[in-house]
């Protein structure tokens, strides 16, 4: 147990960098570790963003809550960055038969939920992800919509890629 005189250096910009260049490093102890990196450089912005990877975002989060989610005046550069790791368009079946239209699709899920998906279907889950969308949050969504398998893979490789590129933006 850590007593109060104690403390924990918050890694360095190239250790962080390094952990996310593995890839199985996204993970809670990283999102945190990366998050402290942040808050400790005064960007509350950027933690809250990594607190959000690492707990979720609230489930009826759209792209356009994120400036709220993140705070005032939140750069619009991060709220970009989270829709390119995050946003992806969906496959729901409409009409008539065959007729595919693609949907845009916010996964509020915390990294390690995203990862247990993505370690699931790595030992052979099915050949697609189909996600239940609540009908009460949008009433002009689909009930559902159909992923291919490696969008999981896609989802976490964007995460860290942006992590990446805020954390090699902040230390220059």
């Amino acid at each position: 147990m850590l007593s109060s005189g104690d403390m924990i250096a918050t890694p360095s910009a190239p250790e962080i960098l390094r952990r996310l260049e593995q890839p199985e490093a996204l993970d809670s102890d990283m999102l945190e570790a990366a998050e402290a990196f942040f808050a400790e450089r005064g960007d509350a912005h950027r933690a809250r963003w990594l607190r959000c990877e690492r707990e979720g975002f609230p489930e009826t989060t759209r792209a356009t809550d994120l400036p709220d989610i993140l705070g005032p005046a939140a750069p619009r550069a991060l709220v970009e960055a989270i829709l390119r790791a995050r946003l992806r368009r969906g496959r729901v079946i409409v009409g008539d038969p065959g007729r595919v239209v693609e949907w845009p699709h916010f996964f509020v899920e915390p990294v390690d939920r995203i990862r247990s998906w993505h370690e699931r279907l790595a030992r052979g889950g099915p050949a697609e992800i189909v996600v239940d969308l609540d009908a009460a949050a949008d009433r002009h969504a689909p009930g559902s919509l159909s992923f291919p398998r490696e969008v999981s893979t896609d989802v976490l490789q964007s995460i860290a890629l942006e992590i990446a590129d805020a954390i090699r933006r902040s230390a220059t």
